[in-house]
């Protein structure tokens, strides 16, 4: 019989591969659900960038609108992506030298 991973069979006083399994069905059952979940933000953010690129194609591309707001709210929409890259950027690498991996939180 083929044992998924992480399921080991055998030795003990036989409680151990209930136990193993159990364990085993319990990590699948959370990781289905965090796949869904991230399943759902990303859908999510594509309906968003989808949404806000539409209203800014829009915002930009009507004359009634006076040239210096549309250069303003565009300097304003600029900063706040860079913002966002360098915080995200700074996130990243404090990550990777993180000396609490380990930790539990």
């Amino acid at each position: 019989m083929k044992t998924p991973r992480g399921v080991q069979y055998g030795g003990g006083n036989g409680d151990e591969n209930g136990i193993i399994l159990r364990n085993y069905a319990f990590v699948r059952f959370v990781w289905r659900d965090i796949m869904w979940q991230n399943v759902a933000l990303v859908l999510m953010a594509l309906g968003m960038l989808a949404l806000i690129g539409w209203a800014a194609s829009a915002f930009f591309a009507n004359s009634e609108i006076p040239l210096v707001v549309r250069i303003a709210v565009g300097a304003i929409g600029a900063g706040i992506l860079i913002m966002l890259g360098v915080a995200i950027k700074d996130r990243i690498k404090k990550a990777r030298t993180d000396e609490f991996k380990e930790v539990e939180r």
